[in-house]
């Protein structure tokens, strides 16, 4: 096996590694779990592989541009992404053009994030967001929006900054469209 100055967490059997200095002489590829190189190091940064893609940069930091190759190495969606964060639940958030979006797995459709301050990552077809500036001293007003943008959830719920990852957005409009049918809810007992 090569020696590398750098090699990532095992990630859908690939992991990242890295030669030489950034920012000039930095190679990036990776490699399979035995050490065999199955994506030359051609990149000058790489991303963990998340639900069969991963995030590979061309050209230097400052104004390098990020696109998405699949587990064969072969590029799927062009390099016009600063920032991009992994894939979840089918969406992919980064900047293009100076402006934070969700991007599909595809990179055909294209979500604009222009009308809030954060957002969370997509999950079964739905992403937190909010309009409350960052950082504050009260709680958020947090929403949700659909995969196709659509606030389902207008921005106006107080949700601890804790829930904008790990719960269950299908549940979460379910327990508000009940609140606005003035029924009340107790999640304690839907959890039965």
């Amino acid at each position: 096996m090569k020696h590398y100055d750098y090699i990532g967490k095992l990630s859908e059997g690939k992991r990242r590694v890295k030669m030489g200095t950034p920012p000039v002489n930095l190679k990036c590829g990776y490699i399979d779990e035995a050490g065999n190189e199955i994506i030359p190091l051609i990149y000058s940064g790489v991303r963990d592989f998340s639900e069969g893609l991963a995030a590979v940069r061309t050209g230097n930091w400052a104004d390098g541009k990020w696109g998405f190759i699949n587990g064969a190495g072969e590029l799927v969606i062009d390099y016009r992404f600063q920032q991009p964060r992994n894939c979840m639940g089918g969406m992919i958030k980064a900047v293009v053009d100076g402006e934070w979006v969700y991007v599909d797995r595809k990179g055909s459709k294209t979500i604009s994030l222009k009308a809030y301050e954060l957002a969370s990552r997509y999950r079964d077809g739905y992403a937190y967001v909010t309009k409350t500036r960052w950082p504050v001293k009260v709680d958020y007003t947090w929403g949700i929006i659909d995969e196709n943008g659509n606030e389902v959830v207008p921005c106006k719920v107080h949700w601890g900054f804790s829930r904008s990852y790990n719960n269950n957005f299908k549940d979460d409009v379910k327990r508000y469209h009940a609140y606005l049918q003035n029924v009340k809810l107790n999640p304690a007992k839907d959890k039965k």
